[in-house]
């Protein structure tokens, strides 16, 4: 996407202007205050170059910073929040002034090596305040014109020379600041329209992960669900089977009962599998619970071999139980006690030849 196309979306030239807006107020801060404590600095050097103009520039020099405080507190006002595009140039235009008007009062101003610091303004609040290509074409056409009315009217033919030397190093002072700014800007540019980019995927990013997280939540209920809902039927059908099996009805022949047994066995490897579903979601969705109560292991493992022992005689195997007696009551829970146990007994069962046998010790 171009410059242009990227600035002509409205989104991002709000966010451009945002940002902008406090940069520029941020930077006008910080040239302000540089104004405010070089210009009275610089009666150093009035003592060195011109020490019978001392009183008077210091007033120029003091007057001035009193401007640049006013200007500074500006930035400070909704005025100046609102307005803050018309602050830059005065923060170099006022220092300017003076210093040009401090060229003008002494004799010879083209002989005056003041000019220097015209120059340093330009270049100093350029990079702090980042003037756009018109600004900086403003202030440098600026500057240009009080310097050479301060010398205008003062600068006799023999001194020409040297007003043309100064006036040429302000004109290259002045090509070198409005070329930076041309392309710092442009730099400027490119690297908010990549960070607003790579801000928005990211935001785009975040909202998708919430969407697949939120799927994921409901993918989640529905496995619970249909979990619970396949494991009611299945446990109606498995009862009434069990009472059928256990029954002393001698009317069921033994290849019914036989038949019987597999579908039970059956039955109760679809029962674990569908827990094993049920336990599966509760972990993804963080909410596996320990539920610890007082079991008795002779009794309780003695129960659980009934589940297995229809499938031990389908294949014809034997089927054995060893509990060492004064195990007493344990802390576990149940339903995964249970689990793992007849999975083990199940995979025993599956996996040893007819007329074997498996003990559960």
């Amino acid at each position: 996407m171009s410059d242009e196309a990227t600035l002509n979306n409205a989104e991002f030239r709000a966010a451009f202007l945002a940002n902008e807006q406090q940069v520029r107020i941020n930077t006008g801060k910080v040239a302000c205050a540089l104004v405010i404590a070089l210009m009275p600095a610089g009666v150093v050097l009035d003592l060195a170059v011109y020490p019978d103009m001392f009183v008077k520039f210091l007033g120029f020099r003091l007057f001035c910073s009193a401007l640049a405080v006013g200007l500074f507190y500006l930035h400070k006002t909704k005025f100046g929040e609102k307005h803050y595009q018309y602050l830059g140039l005065p923060i170099a235009l006022l220092p300017a002034g003076f210093i040009a008007l401090m060229i003008h009062v002494v004799k010879t101003p083209a002989d005056s090596p003041y000019y220097a610091g015209l120059n340093l303004i330009l270049l100093s609040v350029s990079v702090v305040v980042h003037w756009s290509t018109r600004e900086s074409l403003i202030a440098v056409a600026g500057v240009f014109v009080m310097y050479f009315a301060a010398c205008l009217t003062k600068t006799h033919l023999d001194n020409w020379h040297i007003l043309f030397n100064n006036l040429y190093f302000l004109s290259l002072t002045g090509i070198i600041v409005v070329t930076g700014n041309y392309f710092f800007n442009r730099l400027r540019f490119r690297e908010f329209a990549l960070r607003f980019e790579l801000d928005k995927n990211q935001k785009a990013l975040a909202e998708s992960n919430q969407k697949l997280l939120e799927l994921d939540q409901i993918k989640g209920r529905f496995f619970a669900n249909i979990s619970h809902e396949l494991r009611t039927p299945l446990t109606l059908l498995l009862s009434p089977l069990e009472t059928m099996m256990h029954g002393r009805d001698r009317q069921i022949d033994p290849d019914s009962r036989s038949l019987m047994a597999i579908m039970h066995g059956n039955g109760m490897r679809l029962l674990k599998l569908i827990n094993d579903l049920l336990d599966l979601v509760r972990l993804e969705s963080g909410r596996m619970e320990v539920k610890r109560e007082a079991l008795e292991m002779s009794a309780y493992v003695r129960g659980l071999i009934g589940a297995a022992q229809q499938m031990a005689d389908a294949k014809g195997l034997r089927l054995e139980i060893s509990v060492e007696p004064g195990h007493g009551a344990v802390l576990a829970d149940r339903d995964k006690l249970e689990k793992m146990i007849l999975n083990l007994l199940f995979n025993a069962l599956k996996f040893t030849p007819k007329g074997g046998s498996v003990t559960l010790r």
